[in-house]
Parts: C-alpha cells; structure tokens; sequence
C-alpha cells in the first residue's frame, strides 16, 4: 500500500508521523472534517481519489468546497478532474460560479467537460429560479 503526506501528497512511510518532504504532522489530519478532508483529497495525485472526492462533495453540497472545486475545474490537468468538478459545482447549486463556467463553456473544453458544463449550467439555473 502506498502512503502519501497529508499536505505535499509525497509518499512516506506508513509509520512517519512527519513527511521528510515538507515536515507536515502526519497525525493532523485526524483534527480535520470530513468536509476538510475531501477538500484535500482534491489534490491528491491518483486522478481516481480527487474524482471521488468531487464526487461526494457535491453529493453532501458543500458551499465550503466551491473555491477549491472552481479552481480544479479551471486549472487541473486531466480533463476527467475538471468534469468531475464541474458536477460537482453544478450539484452544490450555488449561483455564484455560473459566470465561471460560462467563461469554461467558451473556453473549447472537452467534449466531457461540454456535457459536464451544460448539465451543471441548467442545474444552477433552475436552483436560481427557484430561490428567486
């Protein structure tokens, strides 16, 4: 089994109770949320681990998460983390990234980050008109 630093995402030893990388306190992660945690895995290297994390996070709606969420869906390498992401946004319903994914939808996006883009589009509209 491989393990990685709670903060660099460097592999470590299963038993480092201090990542060598960066110093990271390996027991600190017991302190953090579910929601926090989530939002780290969001950065994990295996592409699968931040796809999941999206994944819940938008299942929970986690408004604390649409930063970090808006940034993988704008910047991360793989285009399956930024659909990911994506739904995810969408799923959270808040409003205020519509502009943001707009600017993503004309930004020639993949043809899963399209589909991702327009379904959480409608998705937000509709929460819109329903609070309004």
């Amino acid at each position: 089994m491989t393990y990685y630093c709670i903060q660099c995402w460097a592999e470590i030893e299963k038993n480092e109770m201090a990542c060598p990388h960066c110093g990271a306190d390996q027991d600190g992660l017991g302190r953090e949320s579910y929601v926090e945690k989530l939002i780290r895995a969001l950065h994990h290297p295996v592409p699968e681990t931040s796809i999941r994390a999206a994944h819940i996070l938008g299942s929970v709606k986690s408004t604390a998460a649409v930063p970090a969420l808006s940034k993988l869906a704008a910047s991360n390498v793989d285009p399956f983390v930024r659909a990911a992401a994506i739904e995810a946004l969408g799923n959270i319903g808040d409003a205020t990234v519509i502009p943001a994914l707009q600017a993503r939808l004309n930004a020639h996006p993949t043809l899963v980050e399209h589909q991702e883009l327009e379904r959480a589009l409608l998705n937000l509209s509709k929460s819109k008109e329903s609070v309004s």
